[in-house]
């Protein structure tokens, strides 16, 4: 627009076809310009893109390290507890034995 306004001031402020024709060449180059960017905005774009993606597995993967620890605590607990129920379940069936077998050798009147 700037360009036909220049044109259109030489020619006494009226457009002309010199006008039209050297605005249609500065849109011409700068779409030209634009069309010379069209690679690297196309690579910045995919660099984005794969930069998500990496992002995405990363967070995957810090969240899948996690359930992996969290799934050991838990099974941490649950095998101790289950030494903690076999452990005093061996106590009882030791005291339990040992009441049978002193009641056993009382002499019965």
């Amino acid at each position: 627009a700037d360009t036909m306004g220049q044109a259109a001031a030489l020619t006494g402020g009226y457009g002309s076809t010199y006008g039209q024709s050297v605005g249609q060449q500065q849109y011409d180059a700068y779409l030209r310009q634009l069309t010379d960017q069209i690679p690297e905005l196309q690579q910045a774009a995919y660099g984005r893109y794969t930069q998500e993606g990496q992002d995405l597995l990363d967070r995957y993967g810090l969240l899948q390290t996690r359930e992996a620890d969290a799934y050991g605590k838990y099974r941490d607990e649950v095998n101790d507890w289950s030494d903690e129920v076999s452990r005093l379940y061996s106590l009882y069936s030791g005291e339990r034995d040992y009441e049978y077998g002193a009641a056993m050798d009382v002499p019965f009147i």
